[in-house]
């Protein structure tokens, strides 16, 4: 399997709130996959609400058309007086074709909204062997303007 995507074979596809509706059942599995991987206490119902209220956004990870590879949930919030761009659930299809093969665009999204940092956290591999039942890291990258 593939790591990289060809720049030309990968783009996210915002979805409007108008089409959410019949995307939904298209993706729906794809927010309980990651609500069971990363044990998330939300449900993908949450999900709808607040993408349908506009409190977040939906991206498509598409390679070919009419195919839905993966998933960006985004959301602004504040951290310490600095605008973030919150990626709050992420899947692809292919682990490995994650984020990693969109992080040139998610970048550029982040500059010409006016974010001071894109975050996002994943559960750490080697959580079986914490005693805690749910750990995470936080990772941050510092947006450069100008």
């Amino acid at each position: 399997m593939k790591t990289e995507l060809p720049k030309d074979q990968r783009r996210f596809t915002p979805v409007d709130i108008s089409r959410l509706r019949e995307v939904w059942p298209k993706i729906s599995w794809m927010l309980d996959t990651v609500r069971y991987r990363c044990n998330e206490h939300w449900i993908p119902e949450d999900i709808y609400h607040q993408l349908s209220s506009g409190h977040c956004w939906l991206l498509l990870m598409v390679t070919r058309p009419d195919e839905i590879d993966g998933i960006l949930v985004l959301q602004e919030t504040s951290e310490w007086g600095k605008r973030a761009l919150n990626c709050f659930v992420c899947y692809h299809k292919h682990p490995q074709l994650t984020i990693r093969n969109y992080w040139e665009d998610l970048v550029r999204m982040a500059t010409s909204g006016g974010f001071d940092i894109i975050q996002m956290r994943g559960p750490r591999r080697n959580d079986a062997v914490l005693p805690v039942k749910h750990h995470c890291n936080i990772y941050e990258y510092e947006v450069r303007h100008g």
